[in-house]
């Protein structure tokens, strides 16, 4: 008996050797797996990312040519504009006789026009 239980042991430790080897083989191919699908899915993230802050540098500077552009234009109309019809505009809005009547007929007309414009 006592070499029936010597020889399952030496068959153990001869089985053991090659559980261990071929589970240390799956679990570094598991290991490199994981690693290379996690280096992928960065690389993937990357490049998107890269082209989007290209795209938003090149928004930003179109945006920012436009805004020097409106800027020119608003100074060129300011310029143009006349002192005399500057005074005309200051005159209509501080009317001094204007009485609560008028300015509620001002503010529903205003209300009108701008529900017209919604539509």
């Amino acid at each position: 008996m006592n070499s029936l239980t010597q020889m399952e042991e030496e068959i153990s430790k001869q089985r053991k050797p090659t559980k261990c080897l071929t589970s240390g083989r799956f679990r570094r191919f598991v290991y490199f797996m994981a690693i290379l699908s996690m280096l992928s899915c960065i690389a993937v993230l990357f490049v998107p990312l890269v082209s989007m802050q290209r795209r938003m540098s090149l928004l930003e500077s179109k945006l920012s040519e436009i805004s020097e552009e409106l800027k020119q234009v608003r100074f060129k109309n300011d310029a143009k504009e006349s002192s005399s019809a500057v005074h005309v505009r200051y005159k209509r809005n501080a009317n001094p006789t204007m009485t609560l009547a008028d300015l509620t007929k001002r503010i529903i007309a205003l209300e009108s026009r701008s529900t017209l414009r919604g539509q």
